[in-house]
């Protein structure tokens, strides 16, 4: 498979139509599933990676990983299958959902987030690892190259390299992971846990502020002597909250154990209080290093250590991380408006700190199917408005099976994260009355998916007639309608 092209297919059902990126080990190329008629993306393995068993049971690795996890801030894995090959080897392929956006790194070579698009970028990645850490999987690799921003809010992605605790080492005594955002007990070899995750996602969070990493140099040792010994860089950011700082400190905490776990992360920045602005928008050997710290050079060189590629195209970025950061808000303040009636008043740490499927003593209460909160003005924001039926989802799913299938609910979210950028796209080529009718099509096609689901007993009737009723509003509201 290492002479793939455009046309390709694979396994008689994935016809590949271009590469969207590559890596040391694999391709990423968009292709359609002619099975189901849409467009997935697959990873290939190639170069000397087709041959290395290592590679391919990372791979496998990878597809099982993702796997176990449903949340909508993780990359949905569609297919999993081994080519064989004329040497007989059995070539995995992993199929996935196709995301588009662009990744976190290209956004910041335009320089660091605004104060609140950092915290809810962030809060995004917190949620996605408190997901994978409960289903006992540290991710390994949390960079900003690895977080992809949509119209629906980031996504963490490449659980290439991620681990359970029932995996065999594959590195032996080698550290592996990005220098710039590795966690001391990684360099040293010790191995990742998921405090290791919570240290990158502090590297990620002072990248985001600042426009580049906590520690940088061309010399990889220094970056390593840096993040074993020498203190954390402070947040030289105008107007921080002391809250944003003391998460940020522990965060990059030398020893794992005084660490915030991913829940008290998650927690802490969904309620750092934002803008009205914002709501309304809305392998190496591991180091042996010596005592003696060698200083840094002058921070100036944002790429110095395993930079990554150049964006295609910055005007791209930044409108759509203003798109995936207004999406995650909305959906914050979402989760403090269900928490507290329609009055918007925050709700007491005690009760707003815990998201569904985390442990709690006094969990929220989520709202019945009878009781749907406002999802604001689908004609004004039908982004915003998906994006608070998706946590409306969210707060079906806590209500447990009779309400809804966890496994359909995040179907159902996905589809809504694919409706989301259709009407971006509408919008963005001028909104002529064919994208509109698109629009129209994809709204029927998840109507139809949800009487699909109800026909099956997978969601309640109840359930089922608040997000027809809902999306049939936003169809309703959306330019060249006839009740417009």
């Amino acid at each position: 498979m290492d002479s793939v092209i455009p046309g390709t297919m694979i396994a008689d059902r994935y016809r590949l139509v271009r590469p969207l990126g590559a890596g040391s080990s694999a391709t990423v190329w968009e292709a359609s599933d002619t099975a189901l008629d849409r467009t997935v993306a697959v990873k290939l393995l190639h170069g000397s990676a087709l041959a290395d068993p290592t590679e391919r049971e990372r791979l496998r690795r990878e597809a099982r990983a993702l796997a176990r996890l449903a949340h909508p801030r993780i990359t949905v894995v569609f297919d999993y299958l081994e080519q064989r090959q004329p040497d007989g080897t059995a070539q995995p392929v992993l199929v996935t959902e196709l995301l588009h956006g662009t990744t976190l790194s290209d956004r910041l070579l335009s320089g660091p987030l605004p104060t609140a698009e950092a915290v809810a970028v962030c809060a995004q990645l917190a949620d996605a690892l408190r997901s994978a850490h409960d289903a006992g999987i540290v991710h390994r690799d949390v960079k900003p190259g690895n977080v992809m921003l949509t119209a629906s809010g980031a996504k963490l992605l490449d659980f290439g390299i991620a681990q359970t605790a029932w995996d065999s080492n594959l590195t032996g005594n080698m550290a592996i992971g990005t220098p710039a955002c590795m966690a001391p007990e990684q360099l040293t070899g010790h191995g990742a846990v998921p405090a290791s995750d919570m240290y990158a996602l502090g590297c990620v969070l002072h990248w985001c502020l600042t426009g580049m990493p906590p520690f940088e140099s061309r010399d990889v040792t220094q970056v390593a002597h840096a993040h074993l010994y020498a203190p954390a860089p402070p947040l030289n950011v105008v107007g921080l909250s002391p809250g944003i700082v003391d998460l940020y400190t522990r965060c990059m905490a030398k020893d794992a154990a005084q660490r915030p776990n991913a829940a008290e992360v998650y927690a802490r920045l969904s309620q750092i209080p934002l803008p009205p602005a914002a709501q309304r928008t809305l392998l190496m050997p591991a180091f042996d290093v010596p005592t003696q710290l060698t200083s840094l050079p002058p921070r100036h060189d944002a790429t110095a250590v395993r930079p990554d590629r150049q964006s295609r195209t910055r005007l791209l970025a930044g409108a759509l991380v203003i798109a995936a950061v207004a999406a995650g808000v909305t959906a914050m303040a979402l989760e403090l408006s269900k928490s507290n009636g329609s009055n918007g008043t925050p709700p007491p740490t005690t009760s707003s700190s815990t998201a569904p499927g985390s442990a709690s003593s006094s969990p929220t209460p989520s709202p019945s199917p009878s009781e749907s909160p406002t999802l604001g003005d689908p004609a004004g924001d039908p982004i915003g408005y998906l994006e608070a039926m998706r946590g409306q989802i969210d707060g079906f799913i806590a209500q447990g099976q009779d309400t809804i299938d966890p496994n359909t609910g995040r179907d159902i979210q996905n589809s809504l994260g694919d409706l989301e950028q259709a009407i971006a796209d509408a919008r963005s080529h001028g909104g002529g009355n064919s994208k509109w009718r698109d629009v129209r099509q994809k709204i029927n096609d998840v109507t139809q998916k949800i009487s699909d689901a109800t026909d099956n007993n997978m969601i309640s009737q109840d359930a089922a007639n608040q997000l027809t009723s809902e999306l049939q509003a936003l169809s309703n509201a959306l330019p060249g309608s006839s009740n417009n």
